[in-house]
Order: C-alpha cells, then sequence, then structure tokens
C-alpha cells in the first residue's frame, strides 16, 4: 500500500509497480483513515496483526491434522494436540475480540462498524464452542465448530476478492474519502458474510443443503452488485445536487 502519484494511465500503474507500490491510495483517504487510526490505536492494531498471522497458519496445520487422522503418541499429535492447538484457541479468540474493538473504533466504517464488531464477536464465540467440545470429547462437533470459526475470519479473503473485482471497473475509492468509506461498508460486510456462508456450504450435509448455501453465495453476490452501483447513484446524485447548489451561490454573489 502506497500514497502518492494517482493512476492515470497504464504506464502509470506500470510505472509503480517497478517501484513495487502496489496499489496507490490518494492522500486524502490515506491522511483520512490510515495513519490516525493506527496511531490512536496502535496496540490493538499489533495485537489483531499477529495473532491473525499466527491464527491463519496454525488453522491450516488443525484443519489438516484432526485429532481422529493422528496418532497420540505421535510427535504430530503432541504438536497438535498441545502447542498448535493452544496457539490457534488463543489467538484466535484475541483475532475475534481485536477486530470488533477496530471495528466500533473505525473511521473508515458507517453503520458497518456494528457488523463487523458482530462478525469478530462470532470469531470467538465459534472458537469457545469448539474448545467447550474437544474438551468433552466430542470430536466430530469440535471439527465442525472450528471449520466455522475458521471461515468467519478467512472471510477477508473474501473481502480482498470482492475489493480487487471493485477496483477492476473503477479505482475512484483510492483517491476520494466519501467514496471509499461508502465501498469499504458493502465490501468489508459482503466478504465476511461471504465467509461465514462458504462455512456452512462446506458443512453441508447433503446435495440440497449445499445447493441452498449456495444460492445464498450468489445471492450475496447479486446483493454486492445492486449495492455497489445503488452507491454509485446516490454519488452521482449527491454531484450534481451540489454543482445546483454552486451555482445558485454564485448566482446570489453576482446579485
Amino acid at each position: 500500500m502506497y500514497t502518492g502519484k494517482p493512476f492515470k494511465s497504464l504506464q502509470d500503474a506500470i510505472d509503480n509497480l517497478k517501484k513495487g507500490q502496489v496499489a496507490t491510495f490518494g492522500k486524502k483517504v490515506y491522511k483520512e483513515f490510515f495513519f490516525p487510526s493506527f496511531h490512536r490505536y496502535r496496540k490493538i492494531y499489533e495485537f489483531h496483526t499477529l495473532c491473525a498471522g499466527c491464527w491463519l497458519l496454525t488453522g491450516v496445520f488443525n484443519l489438516r491434522n484432526q485429532p481422529q487422522f493422528v496418532g497420540r503418541q505421535s510427535t504430530a499429535g503432541w504438536y497438535h494436540r498441545r502447542l498448535s492447538g493452544y496457539l490457534y484457541a488463543t489467538t484466535s479468540f484475541v483475532t475475534g475480540i481485536t477486530a470488533s474493538l477496530m471495528s466500533l473504533k473505525s473511521d473508515s466504517l458507517g453503520i458497518a462498524r456494528y457488523n463487523m464488531a458482530g462478525y469478530g464477536l462470532w470469531m470467538a464465540y465459534t472458537l469457545v464452542v469448539a474448545m467447550k467440545h474437544i474438551l468433552s470429547g466430542d470430536i466430530v462437533l469440535h471439527k465442525r465448530w472450528m471449520i466455522r470459526n475458521f471461515s468467519s475470519g478467512a472471510g477477508s479473503i473474501f473481502v480482498r476478492l470482492f475489493a480487487a473485482v471493485w477496483a477492476m471497473f473503477d479505482l475512484s475509492f483510492m483517491s476520494d474519502v466519501d467514496t471509499y468509506r461508502r465501498m469499504n461498508n458493502i465490501v468489508l460486510v459482503a466478504g465476511f458474510t461471504q465467509g461465514i456462508v462458504f462455512g456452512e456450504y462446506w458443512l453441508a450435509t447433503s446435495i440440497n443443503k449445499r445447493r441452498g448455501w449456495l444460492s445464498v453465495q450468489i445471492g450475496i453476490v447479486v446483493a454486492t452488485v445492486m449495492a455497489a452501483k445503488n452507491m454509485y447513484r446516490e454519488l452521482s446524485k449527491e454531484k450534481k445536487m451540489n454543482k445546483v447548489k454552486e451555482k445558485k451561490g454564485v448566482v446570489e454573489l453576482k446579485r
């Protein structure tokens, strides 16, 4: 992420890529959202980033090496049941809680901050339920809730996917503060909802259930597109209204 020369042509993009500058945010957007939030809530950001990284790595290991497939006395089994398992549990819980705090304190979110805070709490809740089942010896339910927990956090993958597709059609949100805030609300809610729904699709035990959850996923994509179109309509109307107000102001000044 870099703030500086905006993309006005393909050559600008190529020049920035040569410098290792993959994405260019306008200075207004960067100044409004990134540095102020980071400096005000630095510890929360640091804990969240560190724990999210550990959660992702240990999550992949845990999901690939379930207890029923690992020998009880094996070295891999010990790491799974002890080190990796406890590290995953700790980092998952902290990631969910810090995600909620970051959402509520975010400068780049509107009403969606409450949705995002709820998703963070859901991540922490699914972890608690998963740990409850493994402590009681119910491996099957533990595995199901572990998948729910992992998919809730992995919604960030869908966020980046939706944002990348959006950027293919329009990059104006990179330079305009209001456009970025509105885009961020839509993409974050859609992406994390898609992550949770994908988890349920993965856990579905019948073809009909899978088809149902697949329909929900398609519905989320359609709803995201419609929300994006509506956002641009609103922005267009607001720009027209502002131009009318400016013209009226000029006329009144002349009088």
